[in-house]
């Protein structure tokens, strides 16, 4: 979303023309590879595509997000955690301000899967109109969630049932 160049040679190939959704595919996997293994983190759990790098920890966070976000924002990120609704709820005006800017917010969500086992994930604010957050997933999904729901651990409908809660941001610095 930041850089459209990048996501046309994800999406069109190096010459932004292929029409080839094996190769996009592909192309796609090795870089969320390349993203994880740089993010040197210490979780393993399975990833599409039939490979499973580390997953991120919370400074493997940080250092992608200053690596692949601070170049088109000109700011450098800063993780934060939020595990209570009034830390949430005290970061709401910094998000605010920073996607109001035109720099999106990286956000970790986690909960429990049906194992009991922790879960996690990682996703963006990328806008923000009235009470509502604009929630992008790398999955594939834009989702519309009420600031309330930001702020009271259901954060569920823009991610997965079992990641309800918003445990960590990583804020633009001033």
């Amino acid at each position: 979303m930041v850089d459209p160049v990048y996501a046309l040679e994800l999406t069109g190939g190096p010459s932004g023309q292929e029409d080839d959704p094996a190769a996009f595919r592909e192309r796609l996997g090795n870089e969320q590879l390349r993203v994880h293994e740089e993010g040197d983190g210490d979780n393993e759990y399975d990833f599409p595509f039939g490979s499973t790098p580390d997953g991120m920890d919370n400074d493997g966070k940080t250092t992608v997000a200053n690596k692949e976000i601070s170049p088109h924002t000109g700011s450098e990120y800063e993780f934060q955690e939020t595990r209570s609704a009034d830390a949430r709820r005290d970061v709401l005006p910094d998000i605010e301000k920073a996607v109001a800017e035109g720099k999106p917010v990286p956000i970790g969500v986690e909960g429990t899967d049906a194992n009991g086992d922790r879960a996690g994930h990682s996703m963006m604010i990328v806008g923000q109109e009235g009470n509502m957050l604009q929630i992008y997933n790398p999955w594939g999904t834009t989702t519309w969630v009420s600031e309330d729901d930001f702020v009271n651990g259901q954060m569920g409908k823009a991610s997965d049932k079992d990641l309800p809660d918003a445990y960590a941001v990583h804020l633009p610095a001033e």
